[in-house]
């Protein structure tokens, strides 16, 4: 289905039979996944998964912006964003 989604359920499934484990073998295969890649974005690691993409945990500075209904000045303060550069094809 192109632009679509693909629902937890669905990763699950698809995973499982995939590579012949249960869905709750694979759930707990995908959370242990999820667990190790957030666990490296908190430390500011890069991760790179060979043939699907990296990511990483860029600094963004604070700075000045505009509210867009008075055009009145605002801060923005400094955050973190998550940055992705995924292989297609």
């Amino acid at each position: 289905m192109p632009g679509g989604e693909i629902e937890q359920d669905r990763t699950r499934r698809e995973v499982s039979e995939l590579v012949g484990l249960t869905k709750n073998q694979a759930e707990k295969g995908l959370e242990a996944f999820e667990y190790v890649v957030k666990s490296a974005l908190r430390r500011n690691e890069t991760v790179r998964i060979t043939g699907f993409g990296t990511f990483k945990v860029r600094d963004r500075a604070a700075r000045r912006g505009r509210n867009p209904q008075t055009g009145a000045p605002v801060k923005i303060k400094a955050s973190k964003a998550l940055v992705s550069q995924l292989v297609l094809g």
